[in-house]
Order: C-alpha cells, then sequence, then structure tokens
C-alpha cells in the first residue's frame, strides 16, 4: 500500500467503501477490498491520532510559553488603553 498522505488514504478508503456497497464483485474480491479497507481504515485513524498528539503538544508549549497575566499589577494586565483611550507612550 505504500506511505499515502491522509487524504490520499482517505480517498482510496471511500472507493473502497463504494465498490464494496456496490455488490456487484466476486466474494473473494470483496474479501480482499475488505481488508484493505481495513488497513486504511487503521492508516486513517492513526494518522489522525498523530495529527492530534502534534496539536496538544503544540497547545501545551503555547501555554507554558506564555508569562502568566495573573497578579499583574496592572489592572489592564499588560494590555494597552481601552478602546478611545490613548497610552502614557502615545
Amino acid at each position: 500500500m505504500g506511505e499515502r498522505t491522509f487524504e490520499e488514504s482517505l480517498k482510496r478508503l471511500e472507493e473502497v467503501v463504494r465498490r464494496l456497497e456496490d455488490g456487484r464483485i466476486p466474494l473473494e474480491d470483496a474479501l480482499d477490498l475488505y481488508a484493505e479497507g481495513v488497513l486504511l481504515a487503521r492508516r486513517c485513524h492513526g494518522l489522525l491520532e498523530d495529527a492530534e498528539q502534534r496539536i496538544q503538544t503544540l497547545s501545551v508549549n503555547e501555554l507554558t510559553a506564555r508569562p502568566s497575566l495573573e497578579g499583574s499589577e496592572d489592572p489592564d494586565n499588560g494590555f494597552p488603553g481601552r478602546l478611545g483611550e490613548k497610552s502614557e507612550n502615545n
């Protein structure tokens, strides 16, 4: 099957499902297609899990990289003035 991308694997899985649902193929061919579909579904699931893990890692890294705004002496938590107000630097 090779190393297909998620999109390629999903497209092929959809083709396999269509052919199986059509029901006009011999039993042995249907069994082969079913086996291929199982492998494709596993591949897609694994790729989605990998993507989810990467997102979680990036989210955690983003949260830990931000300085904490709690306890700031500035009531605006470090953000420049409100709409219509000028900050001291302007």
